[in-house]
């Protein structure tokens, strides 16, 4: 199974990119991560979170939700879910 079941994949919030959560240019810009970079990491955070318990899942999962909304975290919480079922 892919992470096609969170597509389209999120924009991060603004605050979050206000905050230099996704890292700052040479002038000290925030950066915002583009469609690529987003789905690129959150492939991978989905696949570390596949092998937590419980209390780490939630753990990671508010903090998806701090850069990318609850909505999206709902999401990839459900998928990764999905993925420790089906194991």
């Amino acid at each position: 199974m892919s992470l096609n079941s969170i597509r389209p994949f999120p924009k991060s919030l603004s605050s979050s990119v206000a905050a230099g959560t996704f890292g700052r240019d040479e002038s000290g810009k925030p950066i915002r991560p583009k469609a690529g970079e987003v789905r690129a990491s959150t492939e991978q955070y989905a696949e570390r979170m596949i092998e937590m318990d419980d209390d780490q899942l939630r753990s990671a999962t508010a903090k998806y939700a701090e850069d990318f909304g609850t909505k999206a975290a709902s999401q990839l919480e459900r998928y990764v879910r999905r993925q420790q079922h089906s194991r």
